[in-house]
Order: structure tokens, then sequence, then C-alpha cells
């Protein structure tokens, strides 16, 4: 199964490694005490999620390394380059290590697909909501029946808050503006049309998760030269490489115990 920032800090953790788990959802300020505690060497890593990405310009970083890979080439790039950053804008070197094996493949679409609900499974969802006999909050849903509204608790009822905002992205389900942070609000849908065009978005989509897949096992054990893929993903122009260019083009990075 897909692994989270909180069961790979606890399996570390059992096994003696002093580590901390890193996500959104500990808080801006929990964060910034976890780099300090890192920076001193008060923890030997942080366990992170995507959180740790834009912004975490640390540079003392040497190291990091994927448990498991990215969602697109685009994410595991911003997460490989949070190490070797240096000083000043200077660069230093840093080794990323990527951690998978085929039958990762199954588990990354498991983890996209989860944001990807079936036309079916949405559908009963919102059915169900919608014939509620409650009208207060019911483990944590909100049906205003009068304004064809439902609100959803995202704490309490987090897969369904992300499903529902999959379909909001996709223009299925019209969003309907709430003050708190914690709530998800929509409008019931009330045309039975809508719902092919989710189902051939989402496929869309879902054809777009192997596609990533593919992307990120040819950048990094593909035969392509490894600088052009990376510029092609940000849309750059290839221009001559400083010193080298990458193990495909100029050999392995590491050799013999040293850098080449």
């Amino acid at each position: 199964h897909p692994l989270s920032a909180e069961s790979l800090a606890a399996t570390l953790k059992s096994h003696g490694f002093a580590v901390e788990a890193f996500h959104s959802s500990i808080g801006e300020r929990h964060q910034k005490e976890l780099v300090q505690r890192l920076d001193t060497r008060e923890l030997q890593a942080l366990i992170a999620t995507s959180s740790f990405g834009m912004g975490m310009d640390l540079p003392w970083l040497e190291w990091v390394i994927h448990a498991q890979p990215s969602t697109s080439v685009a994410d595991y790039l911003q997460g490989a380059g949070r190490a070797g950053r240096g000083m000043a804008g200077s660069f230093e070197q840093a080794t990323c290590i990527l951690l998978g094996a085929d039958r990762d493949r199954n588990d990354l679409s498991q983890q996209l697909y989860y944001h990807l609900p079936l036309e079916k499974t949405l559908r009963q969802m919102i059915t169900s909501w919608s014939n509620s006999p409650h009208t207060e909050p019911e483990n944590g849903v909100y049906v205003n029946r009068d304004a064809s509204i439902i609100t959803l608790d995202t704490k309490r009822q987090p897969s369904q808050s992300a499903a529902i905002r999959y379909a909001i992205r996709k223009g299925v389900i019209e969003h309907v503006q709430t003050p708190d942070a914690h709530q998800l609000s929509f409008r019931i849908p009330d045309h039975p049309g809508i719902w092919k065009d989710y189902h051939r978005a989402r496929e869309r989509d879902r054809e777009a998760v192997d596609g990533e897949w593919l992307a990120i096992m040819n950048l990094v054990s593909g035969t392509r030269c490894r600088r052009a893929q990376v510029l092609d993903v940000f849309g750059d122009q290839p221009s001559p490489p400083y010193l080298r260019c990458c193990d495909v083009c100029d050999g392995p990075l590491f050799q013999g115990g040293s850098w080449t």
C-alpha cells in the first residue's frame, strides 16, 4: 500500500532511528521546529511528504531518499532538488535515491486513483447523502435540502472530501464558498448528463497517471539523456552542459568509491 509519512516514521523509530514525520497537517510552526532539529542533528532525518518542497532551501541538506516513486516527474524533481543547493545560490554535491520496483506501479496508481473516484461511486455517495433523513451534521456531513447544498467536515470525511474536490475541478459539481477552512460545500448536481463528461475526464486522467509512471522510470533508469528529460519537463531549451551532462552521456557519476 502507498506509504504515509507517519507510518514510515513510526517504523524507523521502532528500529532506533531519530526521525519525525513532516507534512502539511502538522502546521507551519511545528514544521519550522522540525527543520531546526534536523539542522542541529537532533534528528537524523525528516520523513516528509511533498510539503517539504518549494521554499525549502537548506544549504546543508545532502541527501534526499524517495521511499516510493513520486506522482509525477515534476514532483520527483522538486523533491530531489531540495538537496545540494549550497550557500548563496551555489550548488554542492548531493545524492538522491529513489527506492522503487515494478510492483510500485500498482501502489502509485492506487494512490492517484484514490483522488479519481469512479462515476458510479461518486453518484452513489452524493445520492446517499441527499436522501439521508438527517439535516444536522451526521458523521461530518450536513445536508441543506432547501438550498440543495451538502457540506462536509474535511477532517472527519477526508477521502470523501478529496473525491468531491476532484469532481469540482472537473466541473461536475458546483463549489459553494464557505468561511470555514475545514468545511467543503457543494451544490447537489441535478443534470444527469454531467456524469458522462465526468467519466471521460476521469479516463483521460487515468491515462495520464500511467504516463507519469513511465516518465519517472525513464528518467531514473532509461537510456535517454537525463538532462534532456529534465529540460523537457519544464519546457526549457537544451544548452551546452556545465562540465558534464549526465551518467547516460558521460558515464557513471560515482565510480570506484569516488565522484567522477
